[in-house]
């Protein structure tokens, strides 16, 4: 037997591991990944772990601690978001604008046939006309319902007209009915008798009509 030279010995082998039962035996690449993910993975556990006070225990402290955190801020935004969704009556008044720039509006939008934009649009007018007379305190917020009890408490004359007006303005806003001509004629009656009417419930009188309306009480 010839002796078996360094060039021969690495060829041997080379024809050895060649051979099909040791390809069959070699990891697949998808295998070899997972493995370096994996080792990499427990590396840093065993760094982080090393690094942290109380070992595995303080770290699995310190994650429960950020989920908390985590699941705080999530309620919150969550609250406010309910809270300004709850907040938008539909009836907060544009600060720039008076009672007659939001009843051009509302005629606007009726001569359109857009009838819940307008009995929303006139329903502001009522609202600010009855701030700029001092019947009403400025405040965002307030809702229809709200309205027609604290105008009604301090002019109870406009009563019999606050509340259907408050009732059709809730079922086209917060019931989401379709809205009809029928419907901004309701607020346009309400609209018309706060403008004309006197504190005291009294009808003008024709010459009275066509004057402009009362100062602000």
């Amino acid at each position: 037997m010839a002796p078996l030279t360094r060039q021969g010995a690495a060829h041997a082998a080379h024809e050895e591991l060649s051979k099909r039962i040791y390809q069959q035996a070699r990891p697949t690449l998808l295998q070899r990944a997972m493995s370096a993910v994996w080792h990499w993975i427990s590396r840093a556990y065993d760094l982080i772990v090393s690094a942290t006070p109380g070992g595995a225990v303080g770290l699995l402290v310190i994650l429960v601690a950020i989920a908390g955190i985590i699941a705080v801020l999530v309620t919150r935004r969550g609250g406010s978001s309910r809270l300004r969704r709850q907040s938008d009556t539909g009836l907060d008044l544009p600060a720039d604008r008076t009672a007659d720039q939001l009843r051009a509006e509302a005629d606007a939008l009726a001569a359109r046939g857009e009838w819940a934009q307008a009995v929303r649009a006139r329903l502001r007018a009522v609202v600010r006309t009855l701030e700029e007379r001092g019947v009403l305190d400025p405040r965002p917020g307030r809702t229809a319902a709200e309205v027609a009890a604290e105008a009604g408490n301090e002019r109870p004359d406009l009563r019999e007209l606050l509340w259907p007006a408050a009732l059709t303005f809730g079922e086209i806003w917060y019931g989401h009915r379709p809205a009809t001509a029928r419907d901004h004629d309701v607020l346009l009656e309400l609209d018309t008798a706060v403008r004309r009417r006197r504190p005291t419930g009294r009808p003008l009188t024709s010459a009275e009509f066509a004057s402009p309306p009362p100062p602000p009480r």
